[in-house]
């Protein structure tokens, strides 16, 4: 083995330990949505695998491969629909994750229970059987684990056509999200859109998220939410429950945008009032109140503490203290006015 080689595997292994890490802590809808994305990437690029699979064929032809081995390396319309199908049936099983499959006491008190938990990295050499790609990924991500995986050289297009394809479904959405109104099945765990915010924008920040929303009659049925990672209910009245979808699609759009930090509402230009300043409003506001003969000059004292604590509530700024300034002299110069008269 070459040092470059040695290196490429060690570097391979490393890579599919951090993995590891990461799938440990993925919950089954986030497992199996993967799968179902999988599943539709492998239909849709259907042509591409099948191309890649005719090069294989065509060499394999020249080396004088068996007829048996032929026929196990090519792929067709029927045999990508069988790959599809094996990645809709793994979904199906139950994710093993947390089963307890014993648990006993100790005469101590001590309870012990064997849990089933990832085996961490699997690595899986198979002969030249290009569906073998899809199966064992997919078996390996149902578990928990990452899988390095080795084909025979015989299927090296075709099997990196449906590894690029399985890789391709996964980038896609890391986070999907659906809408619900309805509360039992997968709703029990449903969070607001405004926590949802959170998680999804700092998934978005590497990848692609995912909201979904269902019929505007019907929702979402239970199948299409078992493949959401998270459910989203919208808070409203017990009276109508249920959001026309338009509404629904703006709430969540607004949310998103709110939280992503890129509306940055202006700032006030003028600096704040200093406290001489208020000081010598409210003297003018208390020769005011007492000129115009809105009190009198025993319940000042009891009245301007009701001004300043209306005047202090908010920011006051220099030109908000020197308006109120000039409101108060023009009240003083107009009751000064018809004294005079």
């Amino acid at each position: 083995m070459s040092k470059e080689l040695e290196k490429e595997l060690i570097l391979m292994g490393k890579n599919a330990r951090k993995a590891s890490q990461i799938l440990t802590l993925a919950n089954s809808d986030l497992k199996n949505s993967a799968l179902e994305a999988m599943a539709v990437d492998i239909e849709e690029n259907k042509e591409n695998i099948l191309e890649a699979n005719i090069k294989d064929v065509e060499k394999a032809k020249a080396n004088n491969i068996s007829k048996s081995f032929l026929d196990r390396l090519i792929l067709n319309d029927e045999r990508i629909k069988s790959i599809s199908d094996g990645l809709r049936e793994i979904i199906k099983i139950e994710d093993p994750i947390g089963q307890t499959m014993s648990k006993w006491d100790r005469p101590n008190g001590l309870n012990i229970e064997r849990v089933r938990t990832p085996l961490g990295v699997i690595g899986v050499i198979y002969e030249s059987r290009p569906n073998v790609t899809a199966d064992a990924g997919a078996l390996c991500l149902k578990a928990g684990n990452a899988v390095i995986l080795r084909g025979g050289s015989e299927s090296y297009y075709s099997s990196n056509a449906i590894y690029n394809s399985l890789k391709n479904a996964i980038s896609k959405s890391t986070i999907v999200a659906g809408t619900s109104a309805r509360t039992g099945f997968y709703r029990d765990s449903s969070i607001t859109i405004d926590k949802f915010s959170e998680i999804g924008l700092e998934s978005a920040e590497n990848h692609k998220i995912a909201l979904v929303f269902g019929r505007e009659d019907k929702g979402l049925k239970n199948d299409e939410l078992a493949l959401c990672t998270h459910i989203i209910q919208i808070p409203s009245s017990k009276m109508y429950p249920s959001l026309n979808l338009s509404h629904a699609v703006h709430i969540c759009c607004y949310e998103l945008f709110k939280n992503s930090n890129i509306f940055t509402p202006s700032k006030e230009k003028c600096d704040e009032a200093s406290s001489e300043l208020k000081e010598r409003m409210f003297k003018i506001w208390e020769q005011m109140l007492i000129d115009t003969e809105f009190v009198q000059q025993e319940k000042l004292n009891h009245m301007m503490l009701g001004v300043r604590r209306i005047f202090n509530r908010g920011k006051l700024t220099k030109s908000d203290a020197k308006i109120l300034m000039g409101i108060a002299r023009q009240n003083l110069w107009i009751a000064n006015k018809k004294k005079d008269v």
